[in-house]
């Protein structure tokens, strides 16, 4: 008898390892999870919880503490009002003659006379050094104290009168050292009147440059009044101050305030009401300590500063590595205020500062001759290798390739007839390289000085800057 086909068709449900389940044309109507509730209670299977990861709600705060390590920091910020100020530095230059040009010339030309003479401190990155900042009182016996006046009232007379904080910079290494130069202004202003100004000089806060702000208002002394409405001190020159000028005058204007804390003033979609006043602050009081540190910091536009020192931050000499050339590595940082939200929570603005870390390569301190030598130029007797010179002696493109372009400062031999007039922190040439003149005989070759005169260079440096040329 043979057996009907369909009744050896085997209508057992699949097994799927140990759940069984029923193919979905027996699930009588019942949606799977019905199923599966009443085979569980059929089989004495108690179901558990799904285990899931924990997850708070959006914006809320972790459970914990957590540690994150991040190149942002934020800064508290009472709310406070400051003093903002513009300030102008003006360098006089001595007159020749002390019976003409009496009072004050609104000349600002530059007569050469000690106008780049602060001595800077060199910042180790562009081949300079020294930084002549001495500050001696000194007594004229005119009635002023520190033998200063005010008000611009100054009896003695002057060649011209620079604005030293108008005036254009190009380049870092020029920026570096017009820095020195106001610097040195400012420290000695307090040095010197600290007392009259009325202030306590750990609560200003000064760019080096024309903006100072301060946590309370300057109390000027009434002599300095003038007529425009602004607050003038001119300071005279001593031998351990500006010895080539006759005086430098300082003009100080109030220009308003800055609400500290007031975001609302910052932030704002309408760029147009946007005022970046306490921006502008925040970015001048964190770098008070590097631009006030010159032998320890260099400071350039941007935000950008490096370490001259850095082994007295924890770096090794590993740290600054040693390149070919005559270079090395300079370790620094790079900064800008940033607002950001926190530290309560959404829509609440905070101030913070991002610092990037930088390595940059620099040029070492030394002199040309011996980064011509570590440049494999000239021999250890400072004589020009034979595969570099040429008919006029030298290879001019070849030393032009690695020295244009660098400043330097010179360091030439005193003048022994003039040794007791000579500072070597004082009135030395800061210039730039802009190549080899390989025609050059400083006996021969001539200039004409800012009086007119012409000079040979080796006459020029003799009698004006009391050097010999080597």
């Amino acid at each position: 008898m043979q057996s009907n086909q369909e009744d050896q068709v085997d209508k057992s449900p699949p097994r799927y390892g140990v759940f069984t389940y029923e193919t979905p044309d027996v699930f009588d109507g019942k949606t799977i999870s019905q199923f599966a509730e009443r085979y569980f209670r059929e089989n004495n299977i108690e179901p558990v919880d799904a285990t899931m990861a924990m997850q708070g709600d959006p914006g809320n705060y972790a459970d914990a503490i957590l540690s994150v390590e991040t190149n942002m920091f934020g800064m508290k910020l009472p709310a406070t009002i400051l003093s903002r100020y513009k300030i102008e530095i003006k360098f006089a230059t001595p007159s020749e003659d002390n019976s003409s040009n009496s009072g004050r010339s609104s000349s600002d030309s530059d007569n050469g006379n000690g106008h780049d003479s602060s001595g800077g401190n060199g910042n180790g990155h562009d081949s300079s050094g020294g930084n002549g900042n001495g500050h001696e009182n000194g007594e004229n016996g005119n009635g002023h104290e520190n033998g200063d006046s005010s008000n611009g009232n100054s009896e003695t007379s002057f060649d011209s009168l620079r604005n030293m904080t108008k005036r254009r910079v190009r380049g870092d290494p020029n920026a570096v050292r017009h820095r020195n130069l106001l610097r040195t202004v400012w420290l000695e202003l307090l040095k010197r009147h600290t007392a009259d100004l009325g202030i306590d000089p750990h609560l200003v806060y000064y760019d080096l440059g024309e903006t100072l702000y301060s946590l309370q208002p300057i109390k000027f002394p009434k002599k300095w009044h003038t007529k425009e409405g602004s607050y003038e001190i001119q300071m005279l020159s001593n031998p351990d101050y500006f010895p080539t000028l006759k005086f430098t005058s300082i003009t100080f204007m109030s220009t308003g305030k800055v609400y500290l804390g007031d975001f609302e003033r910052e932030i704002n979609y309408d760029l147009s009401m946007i005022d970046a006043e306490m921006r502008r602050f925040l970015e001048i009081a964190t770098s008070q300590v590097a631009l006030f540190t010159p032998d320890e910091h260099v400071v350039y536009p941007g935000g950008k500063s490096y370490l001259l020192q850095p082994e007295k931050y924890g770096f090794s000499t590993d740290d600054v590595a040693d390149l070919p050339g005559g270079t090395y590595v300079g370790i620094g940082s790079q900064k800008s205020i940033r607002y950001i939200e926190g530290p309560n929570g959404r829509h609440h603005a905070n101030a913070a500062v991002l610092i990037d870390s930088k390595k940059t390569p620099f040029h070492k301190v030394q002199t040309v001759l011996e980064k011509a030598y570590e440049l494999d130029l000239v021999n250890d007797q400072g004589e020009i290798r034979s595969r570099f010179a040429s008919t006029n002696g030298v290879d001019a493109a070849r030393f032009d390739k690695h020295f244009k372009g660098l400043y330097v400062e010179e360091i030439s031999e005193i003048n022994t007839e003039n040794a007791e007039d000579f500072n070597p922190n004082w009135n030395k040439a800061f210039m730039r390289i802009d190549g080899i003149d390989t025609t050059a005989d400083s006996t021969t070759k001539t200039i004409i000085a800012n009086n007119g005169e012409e000079f040979t260079l080796q006459r020029y440096w003799r009698e004006i800057k009391s050097r010999e040329l080597l």
